[in-house]
């Protein structure tokens, strides 16, 4: 039987491979030996797995239908609850762990989360569910304002939401299979010009807050304490669109539409066609960049084409989706933006930025990591191979009597769930 730890490296190679050794202190200490430094070194071993209910396991297996020692067949864990049953497709029930090793166990005797599948999209399912009483607490980064605002209509509900991890943006495809225009730095610059990302921000989460902001980096999330707004140099205007394209040598065509080199630009924006979000947000751009003379063609597809088929084959001139988590990690920068990088969808290639995001890999110090990071991204934007949108919000709505729900950008639902505890029916 292969070993857990044997499946563990050879699912990340690459990424283990900084490891050069790891031995036992003591009991419960090990120190562990790379090869180089590497910023990233915490998130190695985001989970401790227990040897001792592990070993001989196939990790493939052993936790396919609960989380639970197979030695013993008791429920295991190192957090505030353990899983004590699981339906498939339906719901989770968690139980208090009464060893846990933090502060207090869990206020709570138990928790059941409850699967949504229509909610990957903006769905009226959990606004039915709170209304009904059927749920306690919701946690959703695929709320409209609409629903917020019918959440906070319902007695005995609170609804709030913040900017989340959920970062929207557009890549702009300047290697081959996009719109030849598009290799020009100046007609990117255009097209940050022409979009008035402040007004789609707050078009779109108005009901949650008339002032939501915009993203101005395309590296850190507007709630981080090392966001710089690099971007803010280009608020709408679609005169400075035009003034680029003239300078670059585009003429406009009888029907306001540029053209470049004899090439018409209109551009296909590609996105989930299911999504109201991405459909308002691709209208609203549209029409934003009528303006500046350049054309949007809508190409909707489903998540299985648009993210097997079009975006990492780099048939599109813009897309827009969203990165479900920070791109400030120095790791997933150069993933994203290093030249050659297996998720730069964009083609974009600037060796200055790739040295600085390997460099911010090997930097230990937060601070002085910060200080690489932004450089780059302040390059970033001066080239414009992407263009960054907005966050999309994190939304926490839950019944009054359940008390000590924070809210976070993190989308893990549980974040201080040891904490809830529930006052006194009235």
């Amino acid at each position: 039987v292969r070993s857990v730890t044997q499946e563990l490296l050879e699912a990340d190679a690459e990424t283990y491979a900084i490891v050069r050794r790891v031995t036992a202190v003591d009991a419960k200490t090990v120190r562990m030996v790379l090869r180089s430094r590497y910023s990233g070194w915490r998130h190695l071993f985001p989970h401790i797995l227990p040897s001792h209910a592990l070993q001989g396991e196939s990790f493939s297996r052993v936790w396919s239908n609960g989380i639970r020692n197979p030695k013993t067949g008791r429920p295991i864990g190192s957090g505030p609850f353990l899983v004590e049953s699981w339906q498939r497709g339906r719901t989770v029930t968690f139980v208090r762990n009464p060893r846990y090793w933090k502060s207090h166990p869990a206020y709570l005797d138990r928790l059941v989360a409850r699967f949504c599948e229509p909610c990957a999209a903006i769905s009226d399912e959990q606004v039915e569910w709170m209304r009904a009483g059927e749920v306690d607490v919701l946690h959703s980064s695929q709320l409209s304002g609409t629903q917020v605002q019918e959440l906070r209509s319902v007695p005995g509900v609170r609804a709030r939401a913040v900017p989340g991890a959920n970062w929207e943006h557009l890549d702009i495809r300047i290697g081959d299979g996009g719109h030849p225009s598009l290799k020009r730095k100046r007609v990117r610059q255009a097209l940050a010009y022409g979009i008035d990302r402040p007004a789609l921000a707050r078009a779109l989460h108005v009901q949650i807050d008339p002032r939501y902001p915009p993203s101005d980096n395309a590296l850190f999330l507007t709630y981080s304490a090392h966001y710089q707004p690099n971007w803010r140099r280009y608020r709408y205007s679609p005169s400075n669109a035009r003034r680029l394209l003239e300078q670059d040598g585009c003429r406009k065509a009888p029907d306001g539409i540029y053209e470049c080199d004899g090439r018409r630009l209109s551009l296909r924006l590609a996105t989930l066609g299911a999504n109201t979000r991405r459909r308002q947000t691709l209208e609203l751009i549209q029409g934003q960049l009528r303006q500046a003379g350049i054309e949007i063609v809508p190409v909707y597809a489903p998540p299985n084409v648009l993210f097997t088929q079009i975006v990492p084959g780099g048939d599109f001139d813009l897309a827009l989706f969203s990165w479900v988590t920070s791109p400030g990690s120095a790791g997933t920068a150069v993933v994203l933006y290093g030249c050659g990088a297996v998720q730069n969808f964009s083609g974009y290639c600037q060796r200055l930025v790739t040295r600085d995001l390997d460099q911010a890999q090997r930097i230990l110090d937060p601070t002085r990591q910060a200080e690489v990071l932004n450089r780059a991204d302040a390059q970033l934007a001066r080239d414009v191979p992407v263009i960054p949108l907005f966050e999309n919000p994190t939304v926490v709505a839950y019944r009054t009597r359940v008390r000590n729900v924070g809210i976070t950008a993190q989308l893990d639902p549980f974040v201080g769930a040891e904490d809830w505890w529930l006052a006194a029916g009235r």
